[in-house]
């Protein structure tokens, strides 16, 4: 059994440049490869059990205010591609409802034919 990558997630939070890049290449392979990996590094750990109910009082809002942050999953018009709320809702299987946290970064992406991404 190979073990689960353990790698140093530091150079995310520091500005961009090779050791940023190296790091999410090697996410990007551990994902890829092994479906999971063992973050260290991140210097806000100690704040997570504090700050995690303010970030999941998000959801009891009502659902004007978070969708006045979704992204274009939800909302064709939205600036948002990737962050901000998502709604699943009803639909389908899926029964869930996110928030995505960072900064928008630009992306490519080649045109789909025939393939609709705002159901």
């Amino acid at each position: 059994m190979t073990a689960v990558p353990i790698i140093d997630i530091a150079p995310l939070f520091e500005s961009d440049g090779a050791d940023r890049d190296d790091t999410v290449a090697a996410i990007g392979e551990a994902i890829t490869r092994r479906g999971a990996f063992v973050a260290t590094g991140y210097t806000g750990v100690a704040d997570i059990g504090a700050l995690a109910p303010r970030a999941l009082a998000f959801f009891d809002l009502s659902k004007a205010d978070k969708m006045a942050v979704a992204t274009r999953r939800n909302i064709k018009e939205s600036p948002r591609l990737y962050r901000g709320y998502t709604s699943r809702l009803g639909k389908g299987s899926a029964h869930n409802e996110m928030f995505d946290i960072g900064p928008e970064r630009p992306i490519a992406v080649p045109p789909l034919q025939g393939v609709e991404i705002f159901a």
